[in-house]
């Protein structure tokens, strides 16, 4: 607690000493158009730089002028007629961003030179933009809202585990979706969306490490904990001023016409969260080192998924320390940088939706929490449980011993030489499953294949049923059902179509 909590007081110190005073509320040095009143220093200063795309005869008029933004509409349509593109797109655009009239490029002034690429590039810019990579993040986002929503209706005795894990994936989601909003454009129809996901961006680190916390050690959420939540209080408090800002504002500050420059508060925000990342991600390796890749009372299943999860937070760290330093200038600037970050970010996304669908107790490893207390006095040690459970496998895919449809677990575990006790801790804690639920589940597997093999239709289900070891037809289609959802004939037909 006490290292987590000097990664909190140098996250704050971090974000409070670079965030922005007059650079974020105050004026935006780095766009001349902001202001009418600077216009008339602008040639002095830059008309050798922006002379290919305006007139400084154009631009004294404009800031001279009491309607300058007609000025700018006029300007776009009379080099428009005169087949000027590069004139005509820039003027557009600062009409655009002026009057925030997203429809001017659509006027009809612009038929002439609407396929020219200076003024693709204002249509790209302001348009409705749907991509299959912009609705791939669309789909991400709301398959990570429905499991993170699901996931807190699922009975399980570990809540905190649910909530840590359910948080961090509406989180991502929440992100991806905010994303597909500005790829798409439909940011400048819903301006009042700035900053809204950026309020969480501290959050990664605590909310993996406490779920991490919660399924090692049944960790109860305490309140000193609160403080780790410290940097994201700091950052709303930051970005309250603009949160709270009129939709006409936002949108000013998305078409870069504000007085409120908020760019240069990114570099200092991404160093802040990378500093998070790697602070909390030390602490969760350290806990997956000593409490779970060792513990051998872990499921194989329960490994993999914790494995592979660490695996993926692991791979977004480093894609997020590439972006960091694109953001402070240190890599050249790459959207295929960016994107691949986001591309992982929707992986995990995607992956926890997998397994909170299919495996829904691996994420609150409730086998381990199970099996602990069953087994808590076990003399099996981990070696002889290996050695039984590879013995066991061989019986079950080489001998096919589930075919016997007199097999018991007081059969097997002679089989097994060894007592029954032992012989059903090892099924409970390789495959979470008692005696008879693997037995069934082999015997099922092996129906569904003869039945999808069954082109000539010539077998009969009952004799299916025994030929796998079952003894009657009405237990069979039972627990072919509870498997596979649907009858052994319905099953076999299904199979026959495809």
């Amino acid at each position: 607690m006490k290292e987590l909590n000097q990664i909190t007081r140098l996250m704050v110190f971090v974000l409070i000493f670079f965030s922005p005073k007059t650079s974020v509320f105050g004026h935006n040095q780095n766009n001349p158009l902001n202001h009418q009143t600077e216009l008339t220093k602008l040639p002095e200063t830059a008309s050798k730089e922006f002379s290919y795309f305006y007139d400084v005869d154009d631009l004294k008029l404009a800031s001279s002028s009491v309607d300058s933004i007609a000025i700018y509409k006029e300007l776009a349509y009379e080099y428009a007629r005169n087949r000027e593109v590069e004139k005509a797109s820039f003027y557009a655009d600062q009409y655009i961003k002026m009057s925030y009239n997203l429809n001017f490029i659509h006027d009809s002034e612009f038929v002439a030179i609407a396929n020219a690429e200076p003024f693709q590039k204002i249509v790209e810019k302001y348009c409705l933009n749907f991509t299959a990579f912009n609705l791939f993040y669309l789909f991400a986002a709301l398959i990570g809202f429905f499991i993170a929503i699901i996931m807190n209706f699922k009975r399980n005795k570990n809540r905190s585990a649910i909530l840590f894990m359910s948080v961090f994936v509406f989180k991502h989601s929440f992100f991806i979706l905010h994303l597909f909003l500005y790829d798409s454009n439909l940011k400048f129809r819903l301006p009042y969306i700035l900053f809204m996901s950026t309020v969480l961006v501290f959050a990664d680190g605590p909310l993996i490490y406490f779920y991490f916390k919660s399924i090692t050690k049944k960790y109860v959420f305490q309140k000193q904990d609160v403080l780790h939540l410290i940097p994201t209080l700091v950052i709303i408090l930051v970005l309250f001023p603009i949160l709270v800002l009129p939709e006409e504002e936002k949108l000013k500050m998305m078409l870069g016409t504000s007085t409120i420059n908020y760019a240069s508060f990114l570099p200092p925000m991404v160093c802040v969260k990378l500093i998070s990342l790697f602070g909390y991600g030390y602490f969760v390796l350290k806990m997956y080192n000593r409490d779970i890749r060792k513990n051998t009372k872990i499921s194989e299943r329960v490994q993999k998924w914790q494995r592979n999860l660490i695996g993926l937070i692991s791979l977004y760290v480093v894609t997020f320390t590439v972006y960091c330093l694109v953001v402070i200038n240190i890599i050249p600037k790459s959207d295929y940088l960016y994107h691949f970050q986001i591309w992982i970010m929707t992986s995990m996304v995607l992956y926890v939706g997998f397994m909170a669908y299919i495996q829904p107790k691996v994420i609150t490893n409730s086998y381990v929490i199970r099996l602990n207390t069953k087994y808590r006095n076990s003399g099996l040690t981990a070696s002889l449980s290996n050695e039984l459970k590879e013995q066991l496998l061989y019986l079950l895919n080489e001998e096919k011993i589930y075919k016997n449809n007199d097999i018991n677990l007081e059969k097997l575990s002679k089989m097994l030489n060894t007592t029954r006790h032992n012989t059903s801790q090892v099924i409970n804690e390789h495959f979470q499953l008692n005696f008879f639920e693997l037995i069934n589940q082999y015997r099922i597997t092996e129906a569904s294949f003869i039945l999808k093999n069954n082109v000539h239709n010539n077998l009969n289900i009952i004799d299916i049923a025994y030929e796998v070891g079952f003894n009657n037809k009405v237990t069979f289609n039972k627990t072919f059902k509870k498997h596979f959802s649907q009858t052994p004939t319905a099953f076999m037909k299904a199979a026959r179509v495809a």
